[in-house]
């Protein structure tokens, strides 16, 4: 094991000599927790692809860099925003004591001393697999640089088709909710350049991949090449029509929880809240479990009214504290987090704010988010390069 982490830290370190061009778009392409695994398993990698070519570097890189960096003034006012997303960017390649270690450093909580041994042991096999991650990653950067690099002569570096495919599947397989806007300006600048080099029809795959149905239509129009007035009469309506429904959704939830709050009668909350979708209800075989295992975008209105009296029926018949099992239960946080302030016995006043001000940002986001599918569709269909698509998807976060 030494000697194999002892040859890839050297090979990790010859990629010193890239050429400036060769590293700039490197960190475009790099995946985060590759790129985290490399300079840690290197030594010798941070100067060379942390510094001066940072301001060219995606977000999350950034973020990670800040984190490496927290001992310096800059890396600790920076890390501290960064620190609390790193763990999700990073896929669990940072283990939980070097989370809790990056903390203590910039100025956060320390870790609970006085583990008992059965926790050490597991302590320790946790580290000895995170050590083996790490090294597996790095692995797959040197992989990653190595189809990148190009020959001396031509100074040219392109991304493998392979490895293209990868980032950009791994990304529109998502739920828009699940995607940074920062990750929105990446993939459409990454599949931009793709179609400056490759064509439309190259991003058929995408096509087939997509998760969310406003781009899964707008990737389909741009294979088809319809024009500027198509794809905005298409997907405008599309989008209007998730933005009315989800409007629809906070509001059940609102009213929802503080029909529960105040105790209000279940079949009389029942009533007030169908009238807000036209009497529909939610299938018959819906289970609780199946509602609960749902986010905001795969929830229809008559499911979260649904799911809002059962929760109704429990806290009426056991008191409000027995929906403490639910909430872990409870995938949407729009819900859950409503359902915590209830528990926690707030303020009426209070929570209808608290849920209030949580639904308009939710909504304010999510509105923003298609307006930057919708623009990156229409950026890469007339033909714009990365730098245009760049500003132009950019100019809604």
């Amino acid at each position: 094991m030494m000697e194999d982490t002892d040859s890839l830290k050297s090979q990790l370190n010859s990629l010193t000599s890239l050429t400036d061009e060769a590293v700039r778009k490197i960190l475009k392409y790099v995946l985060p927790e590759e790129f985290i695994s490399a300079i840690e398993v290197s030594g010798g990698l941070e100067s060379r692809f942390c510094g001066s070519f940072l301001p060219n570097a995606p977000e999350y890189l950034k973020q990670a860099i800040f984190v490496q960096d927290s001992g310096s003034a800059e890396g600790v006012v920076k890390g501290k925003g960064a620190l609390r997303s790193l763990p999700k960017k990073t896929a669990g390649i940072l283990s939980q004591n070097e989370i809790d270690n990056l903390l203590s450093a910039i100025g956060g909580t320390l870790p609970a001393p006085g583990k008992s041994v059965a926790e050490e042991t597991k302590a320790q096999k946790e580290e000895k697999e995170y050590q083996q991650a790490k090294i597996e990653a790095a692995s797959r950067f040197l992989e990653r640089v190595s189809k990148f690099r190009s020959s001396e002569e031509s100074g040219i570096l392109s991304p493998s088709s392979g490895s293209m495919e990868r980032i950009l599947t791994g990304a529109v397989s998502k739920s828009i909710l699940d995607l940074a806007e920062t990750a929105i300006v990446d993939l459409f600048k990454i599949a931009g350049g793709m179609v400056v080099r490759q064509g439309v029809m190259s991003m058929s795959f995408m096509r087939d991949a997509a998760a969310d149905p406003v781009l899964k239509k707008g990737i389909e129009l741009i294979v088809d090449q319809a024009n500027d007035k198509q794809i905005r009469d298409i997907l405008c309506p599309m989008i209007e029509a998730i933005l009315v429904e989800s409007r629809t959704k906070t509001e059940i939830i609102t009213e929802g929880i503080m029909g529960i709050e105040h105790g209000e009668k279940t079949e009389s909350l029942e009533d007030k809240l169908r009238t807000r979708i036209q009497g529909s209800t939610a299938p018959e075989s819906t289970s609780l479990e199946d509602i609960m295992g749902k986010r905001f975008l795969e929830l229809t209105p008559a499911e979260i009214i649904e799911l809002v009296i059962r929760m109704s029926r429990i806290g009426r018949s056991r008191g409000v504290i027995s929906l403490e099992k639910l909430v872990g239960c409870i995938k949407e946080p729009l819900v859950s987090d409503a359902l915590v302030l209830v528990m926690d016995g707030t303020a009426p006043e209070v929570t209808r704010s608290i849920i209030q001000t949580g639904c308009d940002t939710f909504l304010n986001k999510l509105r923003n988010k298609y307006s930057m599918l919708m623009e990156g569709v229409r950026a890469i269909r007339q033909a714009d390069g990365p730098d245009q698509i760049d500003l132009r998807v950019k100019a809604y976060v």
